[in-house]
């Protein structure tokens, strides 16, 4: 081992040289400590990223548990872009556009503000029987703070979708929606 007694008073240094020994590592000097600490480090987050494969995650899975919850997934122009793309695609999915004389372009950044860019929130609103064109009706939803799940809500033996479809207003859904939990 090198000597290092200007870092390291004896007892230090010998207690050092015993761990060292214990662990197998008898090769590295504390020198090369912070080199061989990276290098575990990075052969233990390979081994993680090819277990949380193994076990069928993709890499935005993979990413983001690595990075855990406090780190949000930039969002970058090119991430905006791709995202806006998916958009238009699952709108398209849903609306035939010769029959609807709003723009595409124009419903796609509707829905993609509506929902903070949350491609799985637009999806549930529309799984819930909302129509990616009703945006008026969608506007006023969000504002009124109703979700996805409200829409399920029974008033008088219908869902509120059901009320939204067949031509209530907003407000007469929250009153609705009001009425129901009071006699609930």
């Amino acid at each position: 081992m090198s000597d290092h007694s200007d870092a390291l008073d004896p007892d230090e240094k010998a207690m050092l040289e015993a761990w060292l020994a214990e662990s197998g590592a008898t090769d590295v000097v504390p020198g090369d400590l912070r080199g061989e600490i990276a290098n575990l480090a990075e052969r233990r987050r390979v081994e993680v990223n090819e277990a949380l494969r193994a076990l069928g995650y993709d890499y935005k899975d993979r990413d983001r548990i690595r990075r855990g919850k406090s780190v949000p997934r930039p969002k970058n122009a090119r991430h905006r872009d791709v995202n806006r793309k998916r958009y238009e695609f699952y709108i398209s999915q849903i609306v035939d556009w010769d029959t609807t004389s709003l723009s595409k372009e124009y419903v796609t950044a509707t829905w993609f503000s509506l929902t903070a860019e949350n491609l799985d929130l637009a999806q549930r609103w529309w799984n819930a029987g909302m129509n990616p064109l009703a945006l008026e009706q969608i506007t006023a939803l969000v504002e009124q703070g109703f979700s996805p799940a409200d829409l399920a809500a029974r008033v008088k033996d219908r869902s509120l979708i059901y009320w939204l479809n067949r031509g209530a207003t907003v407000e007469w859904c929250v009153l609705a929606l009001g009425w129901s939990r009071k006699s609930s």
